[in-house]
C-alpha cells in the first residue's frame, strides 16, 4: 500500500510549488495531496496521514478521517488538535518539537527590538510625511523575563547577551542551558514586577489560558513591553487592551492573537500595539526544515507500521 498524505497546512505549502512537492513526496513513496480541510472533507475518508497547519481538528473532522493512521502538525503547538480523542480512536499525533526554536527566538528579539527604537511608529510617520524625532528606549542594563524557559526562551537569553541585559525566567521546570546563558530563575510575579520586557514562550493549555490576566498586568511596569509569539490565548486581550489603554508608554509586539480568522481586533486601535501575522517561524531555512522533516517523519512512521505487522 503506498500511504496517501493530504497536505492541509497552507505554510507548508509556501516551501515549494505543488508539482515539486509532490514528485518530493513521491520519492520517498508517499502520494500526496494538497487542499485544506474543509476543502477536503467529502474525500478525508481516502487519506492515510495528514499534515496539519491551524485548522481546528476536532470530533467531527476525526470522524471523517476513516483511514487516518496519523496526523502531523507542521509545527510545535498542538492546541488546535483534539489529541486525546485522536488517540482514542487509535491515530497517532506528531509534532516537530524544537525544529522552529531559533526562528521564534529571532522573531521575539525582532519584536523586541522594533518596540524598543519604535521602528513601526517611525515607519509609519515618515509615511505620513512627518519626520518625527521619535525617542526609544536602550536594552542594556534593562530586565528581560522570560516566561518559558524551554528550547526558544534559551536561545532567547542566549541572543540577548551581546545587549548587556539582565535575564530572568519563570517556568515550572529549570532549564540548566537557561542558567548557563547567563539566566536567573525567579517567581512569576517578581518577574512581572521587575521585567522592563517579557516575552512568552509556554505552549497553550487549560493550565496556561489567560496567564498573563488583568491581575498579572497590574503587577508590570506602566512602559513594559510585552511580547507574545507563543498562542494568543495565553494573554487575556480584554484586559491587555485596558491596560495599554490605560499606559501609553507600554507596549505589546504580538505575532499571535486568540482569534486570528478575523483581523477586527480592537487592540489594533493602539498605536502602542505592533501586530505581524503569525511568522516567528517562517523563515526560508526553518521552513524548508520542516517541509523535510514532515516527509521524513511520515516515512519512519509508516516503516515502522510495516515492520509491527510483518
Amino acid at each position: 500500500m503506498t500511504p496517501r498524505i493530504l497536505v492541509a497546512s497552507k505554510t507548508c505549502r509556501t516551501v515549494m510549488p505543488d508539482d515539486e512537492a509532490k514528485l518530493f513526496f513521491a520519492r520517498y513513496g508517499l502520494e500526496s495531496d494538497f487542499g485544506l480541510l474543509q476543502d477536503k472533507k467529502d474525500v478525508l475518508g481516502s487519506y492515510h496521514a495528514v499534515i496539519a497547519g491551524t485548522e481546528t481538528i476536532g470530533s467531527v473532522e476525526l470522524d471523517r478521517m476513516k483511514l487516518v493512521r496519523v496526523i502531523e502538525k507542521f509545527g510545535v503547538g498542538l492546541d488546535n488538535i483534539d489529541v486525546n480523542e485522536a488517540r482514542r480512536r487509535g491515530i497517532a499525533v506528531i509534532n516537530m518539537p524544537g525544529i522552529n526554536s531559533k526562528s521564534v527566538a529571532e522573531m521575539a528579539l525582532g519584536l523586541m527590538l522594533a518596540a524598543a527604537r519604535r521602528i513601526c511608529s517611525g515607519d509609519r510617520a515618515v509615511r505620513a510625511g512627518n519626520w518625527a524625532r521619535l525617542k526609544g528606549t536602550s536594552l542594556e542594563n534593562k530586565t528581560l523575563g522570560i516566561i518559558g524557559t524551554g528550547s526558544i526562551g534559551r536561545i532567547l537569553s542566549s541572543l540577548v547577551s551581546g545587549f548587556c541585559m539582565n535575564v530572568v525566567g519563570f517556568d515550572l521546570f529549570e532549564n540548566g542551558e537557561f542558567i548557563a546563558a547567563g539566566g536567573t530563575y525567579v517567581k512569576l510575579e517578581t518577574l512581572l514586577k521587575e521585567s522592563d520586557f517579557i516575552s512568552i514562550h509556554v505552549p497553550l493549555t487549560d493550565k496556561t489560558r489567560y496567564m498573563i490576566g488583568r491581575r498579572e498586568l497590574e503587577l508590570v511596569k506602566t512602559g513594559t513591553v510585552l511580547i507574545n509569539t507563543a498562542r494568543g490565548g495565553i494573554v487575556a486581550e480584554d484586559a491587555l487592551y485596558e491596560f495599554l489603554k490605560n499606559h501609553q508608554n507600554a507596549c505589546a509586539a504580538l505575532d499571535v492573537l486568540e482569534d486570528e480568522n478575523t483581523l477586527k481586533n480592537r487592540l489594533m486601535e493602539l498605536d502602542n500595539v505592533i501586530v505581524t501575522p503569525h511568522i516567528a517561524a517562517y523563515n526560508d531555512l526553518t521552513l524548508q526544515r520542516m517541509f523535510e522533516s514532515a516527509v521524513r517523519n511520515l516515512v519512519s512512521f509508516f516503516n515502522e507500521k510495516e515492520g509491527e505487522n510483518a
